[in-house]
């Protein structure tokens, strides 16, 4: 009987045991505190002459939108003109065609029409593997009739061997630019111009205004209790968007404003419940802590290597954002601010990816 008892307690001790550490494994992690003053450095000049010394002006590509797979292999599309998705691996870094985007038809103010390759910007995987891209226009369009979609490439024609097709997953989304996945598989899809942000449910279709008002919402992500965080560029601040289950808007509010997030685009959450926003206009990469207290992690002149960093994402460790290299300056959502912005004419890689080993781990894209 003792002997049966032992074993009965033993047997409860290790349940507890257990217990106890999946309940620590769901925790968030202890706060930790972004550095300031940390130093991006480059990874891939975005040109196939493999020339570092590039700027916008010249034949480089310009990406806005950066995303990674579950083996850290970052993804990235020429924003304008080459019509490919393209495929980089740190460890090794070159372009890598995995996939095709198609023309489309594109109507002029005066009703012509003509297939253009789209504007491509936001991209983000679900949790199947497949890769969706944010077309936010179409060169040539009717700017009265804008028009915008959700491409989808399924994880299975993502080939360096045999690129596939993206194709239109959702439409109904004009001025699509930044955009994140739900735990659901619903997509929330961001209006830079006109102030909105949609949602597209799981099965794709079309999609449907949520929020209004925003300003100009950019990048977005969601924290770990599916609270959805958006950048607006224009006034230098973040939106906190509580959902209610059916994925509608509960409440909207301004969460942090701040001088230092003039030019906020793409933005990330790590583990410790930072929110990461790379700061075109200020080439910055900023961090905002669960206290609200705004860092400047790296920051650089026009020398780079962050020249406009457009959008990132975290893969373990480390930021990975991607430059743009507009022309730019805080000034231009700010008449007040007299910082020094960026200009592509001046030295740097250009377009380019770079990367920031910040020391916290991101949360998984999207969050299981």
């Amino acid at each position: 009987m003792a002997s049966k008892m032992l074993v009965a307690v033993g047997v409860v001790i290790v349940i507890i045991a257990a217990a106890a550490s999946f309940i620590l494994t769901q925790q968030p992690q202890a706060p930790v505190i972004p550095q300031e003053g940390l130093k991006a450095t480059l990874v891939l000049a975005l040109n196939p002459r493999g020339d570092i010394n590039l700027t916008a002006a010249s034949k480089a590509l310009s990406s806005e939108g950066i995303a990674a797979d579950k083996q850290g292999r970052l993804y990235l599309a020429d924003r304008i003109t080459a019509g490919e998705v393209y495929m980089v691996d740190p460890k090794d870094p070159k372009l890598v065609t995995v996939a095709k985007i198609p023309r489309m038809e594109a109507i002029s103010r005066d009703g012509r029409k003509s297939m253009v390759i789209p504007n491509v910007l936001g991209m983000t995987f679900d949790k199947q593997g497949s890769l969706y891209i944010a077309v936010g226009g179409l060169p040539g369009q009717d700017p009265a009739k804008p028009v915008g979609f959700i491409l989808k490439v399924p994880a299975d024609k993502l080939s360096a061997t045999n690129p596939g097709e993206a194709e239109v997953w959702a439409s109904g989304v004009p001025g699509a630019n930044g955009i994140a996945f739900d735990k659901n598989g619903n997509l929330y899809v961001s209006n830079f111009g006109g102030g909105t942000i949609y949602m597209v449910p799981s099965t794709g279709g079309e999609g449907k205004v949520i929020a209004e008002k925003l300003v100009s919402p950019n990048g977005l992500a969601f924290d770990r209790n599916g609270i959805l965080y958006a950048a607006n560029t224009r006034n230098g601040s973040i939106w906190r968007i509580e959902l209610n289950p059916d994925g509608s808007v509960k409440t909207t509010s301004e969460y942090v404003k701040d001088p230092k997030l003039i030019g906020c685009d793409g933005l990330q959450i790590d583990s410790a419940g930072n929110i990461w926003v790379v700061a075109n206009a200020r080439n910055a990469l900023v961090a905002v802590t669960p206290d609200k207290n705004v860092i400047d992690v790296a920051k650089n002149d026009n020398n780079g290597p962050l020249e406009a960093p457009a959008s990132l994402v975290i893969v373990g460790k480390t930021v990975y954002a991607v430059n743009a290299d507009f022309e730019l300056t805080p000034a231009a959502f700010d008449r007040t601010s007299k910082e020094p912005g960026n200009s592509p004419r001046l030295a740097g890689a250009g377009p380019s990816i770079v990367k920031v080993e910040i020391g916290i781990e991101g949360l998984p894209v999207p969050i299981p």
